[in-house]
């Protein structure tokens, strides 16, 4: 047709992952600290700002936040299409992203 865009068959992605990978990432946070993410050689950390615990934010709040940035991270280094193992300390939140919702 004319004025219509070209299909492009290369844009598209399974949603089924291609493959495992464990590319070494650990989460974690404390309520007296902070989060942090550790991703083989690099490691990223943020401070929890003071009355940060409220409106129903607590310690699994925190933990949630640490592995969405986690998952940003991962992105940024380029991991794409696959499964990816993080280690984390609370299976609770795992959980909430295996079932999509929290």
């Amino acid at each position: 047709m004319v004025g219509s865009s070209p299909r492009k068959s290369d844009c598209s992605h399974s949603l089924k992952p291609c493959q495992s990978v464990n590319p070494d990432l650990w989460v974690d946070a404390s309520t007296s600290w902070g989060i942090s993410t550790v991703l083989c050689d690099f490691w990223y950390a943020w401070a929890l700002m003071l009355g940060w615990k409220a409106d129903g934010r607590d310690i699994g709040w925190a933990k949630s936040i640490t592995l969405e940035l986690a998952i940003l991270i991962l992105v940024d280094h380029d991991f794409h299409d696959c499964r990816i193992t993080i280690y984390n300390d609370n299976t609770g939140i795992i959980g909430t992203y295996d079932k999509g919702r929290s």
